[in-house]
């Protein structure tokens, strides 16, 4: 399983619901490296949460939203039935620590649907 590359047509679509969003670039060693991971260690172990690639050279509007300086950035995100959003956990860089990582999405999930 792995992450639907997001435009920003669908970006303007997501709705009452926690997302994952992993900000990337093709030129971005790090980022080419932790794909395979979020496809194998992250992505199967939270399926009640929707992953979305941004390539920030495709879709520079969405990245400007979250302000997004570095790569890979990754981002829990909640949104409400408006569309608003609140971001629930960041992750900047090459994440070494998956379980870690593993746990503080977990945490982000619960705070969101509690």
């Amino acid at each position: 399983m792995s992450a639907i590359a997001l435009t920003q047509s669908e970006y303007s679509t997501i709705k009452d619901s926690v997302v994952f969003f992993d900000f990337w670039a093709e030129w971005c060693a790090p980022c080419r490296e932790m794909e395979p991971v979020l496809d194998s260690e992250v992505i199967p172990n939270f399926p009640e949460i929707a992953f979305y690639k941004v390539n920030i050279d495709e879709e520079p509007e969405i990245a400007k939203k979250y302000s997004i300086r570095s790569i890979p950035t990754m981002l829990v995100v909640k949104f409400d039935s408006e569309g608003n959003h609140t971001i629930l956990e960041t992750f900047i860089g090459l994440q070494n620590d998956i379980k870690s990582m593993k746990g503080k999405i977990a945490a982000a999930v619960e705070k969101a649907n509690s």
